[in-house]
């Protein structure tokens, strides 16, 4: 596959200069629907990004945003976010849903490197840069409780005003014409099955070798990924594959994103980063436990997860973490954890979740907040370097855009991000798809293993079926 690379227009560098320049969006409601009924239609545009709120949760899963055809897609690390991001201002109307135009991209975990000294993988991934970059001049936007949509446009890169309302209207009226096509037929699926990549006791022996780490004093936890792997079949679709394990497996952070190297089809639960004004939260999981075959099953392994001194010692440890890493970019006392160890059910599991909130320092951007904290702590483990560095020794591939992060950056500077897991990588020749387990000291290898499966046991039962 090859990257578009869609950069802006020669007769917008007048906009590079100075301050930004403030946009006046033109915003039009559209009628309500499931937004995930319009991926086929829009299956065939470059840059097609789907950030869906698959599972409804008035807090994190009221909203989901659909763009496609970029201006321009950028790949590397964190260095462009800043240059392109600022070229443009828009006071956001808090009428709509939070993202009115930006930024969505996929940040792969490997950035991680950039920010700090960890060495490389040696082996070659499946081909995904370490970020994809993508800034959409239009938009669609869901409220889910409200149950009403929107077009904004922008009318980005256009520097001068009439211009830009000019193609503001136009670009508005060409997406709102292909959302309310008839839909297209689903591509065609394919069943797969997807396989450890090593042998389960390869997985087993690195755990215990991270036990050892720990109890020499290295590290208190660090997270460790088993990964599954196969042939991509001839003419697999992206998209009705997505539309399947969404249905199987629906999730607050999902995700549907062609970074023009691949396609990431993301379930995740897990926010990472969310900014509004200075007000920034992260919500890591930690400590997991398969959903029961019964309602007594079910409540069994709930009220054991809850009542787990290792799991609850695992979060807690992460939220330390990510309180120390807040702590790097927001105004001093303001972090705080109004939740800790909350539990979460799933389709497949249940989860221990924590809520840490911080305001930001002033003059604090979300790209400085990402750089604080990514990768975050919850898919490393602690101390964040050092884990990282055991994690770079005993993973034998790059982990790509797994355990990254997909979302977006607004115009306005807010931001909403989750952490990649639950997540098929769809390279132009592979299927890839971890999970992972947080190892601390008193880990049982076998156990861990098993985690591991519950975690994405469902996917792969849906790939296949």
């Amino acid at each position: 596959m090859t990257s578009v690379l869609r950069p802006f227009p020669q007769d917008s560098t007048s906009a590079t200069s100075g301050p930004p320049v403030p946009l006046d969006p033109v915003i039009r409601e559209i009628p309500y629907s499931d937004p995930a009924s319009l991926l086929p239609s829009l299956a065939h545009l470059p840059g097609l990004a789907f950030l869906d709120s698959a599972r409804l949760d008035p807090t994190v899963g009221r909203f989901s945003y659909l763009a496609a055809d970029p201006v321009p897609t950028v790949t590397g690390g964190f260095g462009s976010l800043p240059e392109y991001l600022s070229r443009w201002t828009v006071e956001a109307d808090p009428r709509f849903p939070p993202f009115q135009g930006g930024m969505i991209g996929v940040l792969g975990y490997d950035l991680g490197r950039t920010l700090e000294t960890v060495p490389a993988h040696r082996a070659e991934s499946l081909g995904f840069p370490d970020g994809s970059c993508m800034y959409y001049d239009v938009v669609a936007s869901f409220d889910h409780v409200a149950r009403r949509a929107w077009i904004v446009s922008t009318g980005v890169p256009e520097p001068d005003p009439e211009r830009r309302g000019a193609r503001a209207r136009k670009r508005l009226h060409w997406f709102e014409s292909l959302l309310r096509a008839p839909a297209g037929p689903a591509g065609d699926r394919f069943p797969v099955t997807l396989a450890e990549a090593e042998a389960a006791e390869t997985y087993r022996e690195r755990v215990a070798r991270i036990v050892e780490y720990i109890h020499a004093g290295d590290i208190c936890q660090a997270n460790l990924s088993l990964r599954f792997e196969a042939d991509r079949p001839t003419g697999f679709d992206p998209v009705s594959s997505y539309l399947h394990l969404r249905e199987a497996q629906p999730a607050p952070f999902s995700a549907c994103i062609n970074t023009g190297n691949g396609w990431v089809l993301s379930l995740s639960m897990e926010r990472f980063l969310s900014l509004r004004g200075r007000e920034v939260e992260t919500r890591p999981i930690k400590g997991t436990r398969p959903r029961g075959t019964t309602p007594e099953e079910d409540a069994r392994l709930q009220n054991e997860l809850a009542t787990s001194p290792k799991d609850r010692a695992e979060n807690v440890m992460i939220v330390d973490l990510l309180r120390n890493d807040l702590s790097k970019v927001c105004e001093p006392h303001s972090v705080r954890v109004p939740s800790l160890c909350a539990i979460e059910s799933h389709t497949a599991v249940h989860h221990l979740v924590s809520t840490v909130q911080g305001t930001l320092a002033p003059g604090v951007t979300a790209t400085d907040l990402l750089r604080a904290t990514f990768p975050g702590g919850s898919i490393t483990g602690a101390p964040k370097i050092r884990a990282m560095e055991i994690i770079a020794e005993l993973e034998t591939a790059p982990r790509g855009p797994y355990c990254g992060s997909a979302g977006y950056i607004g115009w306005d500077g807010s931001m909403d991000t989750s952490i990649l897991i639950r997540t098929l990588l769809v390279g132009e020749k592979r299927l890839s798809l971890s999970a992972g387990a947080g190892i601390v000291a008193d880990s049982v290898p076998e156990q861990e293993h098993e985690e591991c499966l519950a975690k994405v046991g469902g996917i792969l039962a849906a790939l296949a079926s």
